[in-house]
């Protein structure tokens, strides 16, 4: 009688699990919509503003596009890049500036909506499909990372040449030594924190950094240090993210977009992967702060439940919100947004929930039942031992 029993909801499928670690299904969705048989007769999300001036902020502002785009059922097209972002990368569409247009004549304005930065930030910058909510918000980010950062035939044989130059098992590490925002500002890790996340028994590192470290590198003189060499112009920033992510182990801060581009993409291809955070300070498109699993969500949130609340009462909320934020610099250069929002009770929680723990992770039994190999993980500054 009991193995005719309806397994737990929690529990989930093969295919679920296969869906969870490699992503397939939703990499076959994101092609196929991001590559209609008529573009002409398509409808869109359009981007033309690019985010920051930065390269990381322009990714992040694609993954909440190419987001939003998804979510809507809509192609995404990016009318303006960077020098060199789409160089050596898969297009990430086969529709045109002119097909767009001519679905605009078929269809009228409401065949493109836009996409913008700061303004689609608080409703898209974390939004995920309601299909795919099981599996946390950091699976999905990972999906659409991985999908945007796919190298063309060129970019793959220049890094399988690099990797060469490695023998695995290696780890990887991404070092950020130069000076921080303010909103980073303290949170600069010792090298050290960063080497025991190695196992004990690999020798062979790849050291992406942005400054000169041989005076840390040269305290640990057992291991073998591969540093980022001098690729062909306009492949370094991609090069580097990609060897960080091919690594069997990668040892990054969130407190850097770049070391976050190269866990997203490692994740993508598979969200079992061993990646290792040295801290859990997260920084995003001038937006800060800390990670959560699932399931630590619903007793945060009750902190601040703000249903019902006078206006009174919300300002106290704000108050505490902005000592939460002189404490761990949690808002960044956001800071004065706060007193811009309307103090009801709805935008209060909407603040709350998109700022404060937006890149939650899947729950713990989730993870477990997905990679069940036995190694110890750290994914999103929680350890996993599974």
């Amino acid at each position: 009688a009991a193995a005719s029993q309806a397994p737990p909801s929690s529990l989930l499928s093969q295919e679920e699990k296969m869906e969870l670690r490699y992503g397939k299904g939703v990499k076959a969705k994101l092609f196929a919509l991001q590559h209609p048989a008529d573009c002409s007769s398509a409808r869109y999300v359009v981007a033309e503003k690019h985010g920051g001036s930065g390269f990381g902020s322009r990714f992040w502002f694609y993954r909440m596009c190419l987001s939003k785009a998804f979510i809507l059922g809509r192609v995404f097209l990016q009318m303006w890049t960077g020098p060199m972002d789409f160089q050596h990368l898969e297009p990430w569409t086969n529709c045109t500036p002119a097909t767009k247009q001519a679905a605009v004549a078929l269809h009228g304005p409401e065949a493109v909506v836009g996409c913008t930065w700061p303004g689609d930030v608080l409703l898209w910058m974390n939004a995920m499909p309601p299909e795919y909510t099981q599996f946390g918000l950091l699976w999905w980010q990972s999906q659409l990372v991985s999908y945007l950062f796919r190298p063309d035939q060129n970019l793959q044989k220049l890094i399988a040449e690099n990797e060469a130059f490695l023998s695995r098992p290696y780890a990887s590490m991404h070092i950020r030594y130069h000076p921080l925002k303010k909103a980073e500002s303290g949170r600069r890790q010792p090298f050290k924190n960063y080497l025991r996340m190695v196992p004990s028994n690999w020798t062979n590192i790849f050291v992406s950094a942005d400054k000169n470290i041989t005076s840390h590198t040269s305290k640990y003189p057992d291991y073998t240090y591969v540093y980022k060499g001098k690729w062909e112009k306009g492949t370094d920033v991609l090069v580097d993210i990609l060897m960080l992510a091919s690594s069997n182990r990668l040892v990054f801060t969130y407190s850097s977009c770049f070391g976050q581009m190269a866990m997203h993409v490692q994740l993508g291809r598979d969200f079992c992967a061993p990646v290792h955070a040295v801290d859990n300070f997260h920084h995003t498109m001038g937006l800060s702060f800390h990670l959560f699993r699932e399931d630590e969500v619903p007793a945060l949130a009750q902190q601040f439940d703000v249903t019902g609340l006078s206006d009174e009462a919300i300002d106290r909320c704000v108050a505490v919100l902005r000592k939460t934020e002189q404490a761990n610099e949690g808002l960044g250069t956001w800071r004065d947004h706060v007193t811009s929002l309307q103090t009801t009770a709805a935008s209060m929680r909407l603040f709350i929930v998109s700022f404060h723990w937006p890149i939650h992770l899947p729950k713990r039994s989730t993870v477990i039942q997905a990679c069940d190999d036995g190694l110890v993980r750290d994914t999103g500054g929680v350890t996993w031992a599974l």
